[in-house]
């Protein structure tokens, strides 16, 4: 046997310690210059989606608005008892006549509303607490009631009907009426105006349609302005519905320099993501640019842009010299909204002020809504960012898989849902508000199907009709299609998982990306001398070579390991077929046995004799 054969043998009989070869080194440098990109733009969707996160919650200062709204919602809303009693007080969602209004206003919202006593009853000596709810929220004018009521027409009936029932209302001809109860009013002088409005007859009749409330107040302490609204509808068939809303609006979301400053920074990462994009434009095909995530890129810069127009808005009319006037007519003068000389300007004045903070209380929903969706498209960029590692990539991986069965799959499921929607409507619509509509009963479905529903509420109407339809609304959408869809994710992740490099760590990978970074680089070192002489070194020949210790060198071989096992993620998020999945599945497990064949030939060289030549 020749001296090189000789060498080879008793190199692999002797060497059990880790070496590294010319190939691996390759990819290690060419893996950590894809792992330096990518781990170091990472942070920059991060921070973007932190800054807009801090940026929506200082202009939307939820802290001040959750004790106001909820404040307001606690005493104007809720107040009351469910238990009806000559001892009791009606609450405003158990309101089901006309006669209740008169109660609930009489012995539960004026006695909220116009305080004027404490707790103990004693009278209030300082004026300052007058005109405010619970003694935070301070009534701006006056409360607005507005009563729509219909004409009186002929019915359309014929025959013995059109005599038995000979005249209708036309809820298309209506007639609009205003009452005002004045902040300053006391208790008394406001549960007698509303005794008046009943004993007459008229203000609340058979021909009233609807009955609007409003009222706003400004809460001094965290600076909050409020409009309160109710809506009572009465049907022609004698229900009513109740409908109450609460939106706060801030007053100087600018008070201090941090809003400013977030603004700036938002706006600093909105340029440069738009100019990266727009660069990244030019270097692609148009092709290349219409696939999802340069979609949600720009879709993310769109909603931005939406939201700060919408924001703009809120705040030219927070900051408009005619809010100002019209605050001070309605809320410092005084006047009468009833009576008077100057009760006409007044209405005029509360009227032109509460439409002005409903619009702003709708412009800052709009606000909030967008901004909901600005986060979420934010984290979908952090999602995007994190598909260069398999093991930060299982999701949109699971998904994408997901998607190729998802399709017929969603049209079996809408075709049940439409089914059970439609026989729920037919059974229970009549009954109930929750299937009363078919967008309630859609609605209803849904949370039937996953058993947030109460089977008492349809059991009531018809048992056995009841039972059959809860049970195979049940048994259909949620034991079989939801179960359906879960296996369907659990073999797409199955699918990931088996195709996804198993021992793969995202700690270990950042550690080497960022020692090598901020410490010395021995990895392009080390592949040079590879290109150069042998194909193979071990730690001690690596450590002798350039001038470091054995455990520097074993910890560069470790690194080089670690990174050679780096493969590049797809660019685009597409769906895989079945077929090619099995494929590639079937790849990865003849790599994965053939480096388990060689590790073992290794292993055998490694305890097979050493030749030696006689």
């Amino acid at each position: 046997m020749g001296d090189e054969k000789r060498s080879a043998v008793v190199m692999a009989a002797t060497t059990d310690a880790p070496s590294v070869t010319e190939q691996e080194a390759a990819s290690a440098l060419q893996a950590r210059q894809h792992l330096r990109r990518h781990f170091g733009y990472l942070p920059i969707p991060i921070a973007f989606f932190l800054v807009f996160c801090g940026m929506a919650l200082t202009h939307v200062p939820i802290n001040k608005m959750y004790p106001a709204e909820t404040g307001l919602y606690s005493a104007l809303v809720t107040t009351g008892t469910d238990a009806i009693t000559t001892a009791t007080t009606m609450k405003y969602g158990n309101i089901g006549s006309q006669s209740d209004v008169f109660s609930w206003l009489t012995d539960t919202f004026i006695p909220t509303t116009f305080v004027t006593t404490d707790y103990n009853g004693k009278n209030l000596t300082n004026a300052e607490f007058f005109r405010r709810i619970q003694l935070f929220h301070s009534i701006l004018g006056a409360v607005e009631f507005q009563t729509t009521s219909a004409n009186l027409v002929a019915c359309t009936g014929s025959g013995p009907l059109q005599t038995i029932y000979p005249h209708c209302h036309d809820v298309g001809d209506v007639v609009t009426e205003y009452f005002y109860l004045d902040a300053g009013t006391t208790a008394t002088e406001a549960a007698a105006l509303v005794a008046a409005k009943q004993a007459s007859g008229s203000w609340l009749s058979l021909a009233t349609t609807k009955l609007d409330m409003t009222l706003a107040t400004y809460d001094g302490e965290l600076k909050i302005m409020n409009i309160v609204t109710y809506a009572l509808s009465f049907g022609l068939g004698g229900s009513i519905h109740l409908e109450s809303d609460i939106v706060a609006v801030p007053t100087d979301p600018y008070d201090g320099a941090g809003p400013i400053v977030l603004d700036v920074v938002v706006g600093l990462f909105f340029l440069g993501t738009l100019f990266a994009e727009v660069r990244r434009g030019r270097q692609r095909r148009l092709r290349d640019l219409v696939g999802f995530w340069h979609v949600i890129e720009w879709a993310s810069l769109v909603a931005i842009l939406v939201f700060y127009v919408l924001w703009a808005i809120l705040c030219s009319y927070i900051y408009d010299g005619d809010f100002t006037i019209l605050l001070t007519a309605v809320g410092a003068s005084g006047a009468s909204f009833n009576h008077g000389t100057n009760a006409t300007s007044a209405r005029a004045n509360l009227t032109q002020l509460t439409g002005r903070i409903k619009l702003m209380g709708q412009v800052m929903t709009s606000v909030r809504v967008v901004a909901m969706v600005v986060m979420l498209l934010l984290v979908t960029r952090i999602l995007s960012a994190m598909r260069f590692h398999p093991n930060l990539n299982v999701l949109t991986s699971t998904l994408a898989r997901s998607l190729s069965l998802f399709g017929p799959f969603f049209v079996v499921y809408a075709v049940c849902v439409a089914g059970f929607v439609s026989a729920g409507h037919i059974l229970f619509g009549a009954r109930l508000r929750a299937f009363s509509t078919i967008g309630y009963a859609i609605v209803t479905v849904i949370n039937l199907s996953f058993g947030q529903f109460d089977f008492a509420s349809i059991a009531d109407i018809n048992y056995y009709v009841a039972l059959f339809y809860y049970w195979s609304t049940l048994i259909v959408l949620f034991l079989v299609l939801f179960n359906l869809m879960l296996a369907i994710v659990l073999k797409s992740y199955d699918q990931v998982t088996e195709t996804t490099a198993a021992n793969r760590s995202v700690l270990a990978e950042m550690t080497v990306v960022a020692r090598h970074a901020f410490g010395a680089d021995k990895m392009a070192a080390l592949h040079a001398k590879l290109m150069t002489t042998k194909a193979a070194w071990s730690a001690k020949e690596l450590a002798a070579d350039l001038g470091i210790s054995e455990a520097r060198a074993l910890r560069a071989i470790r690194d080089v390991k670690t990174l050679a096992q780096v493969q590049r993620a797809p660019e685009n998020l597409q769906p895989v077929d079945d077929r090619d999945s099995s494929v590639a599945r079937l790849e990865a497990k003849i790599d994965r046995l053939e480096e388990a064949m060689t590790q073992l030939l290794v292993q055998l060289q490694a305890t097979k004799p050493v030749e030696v030549d006689v």
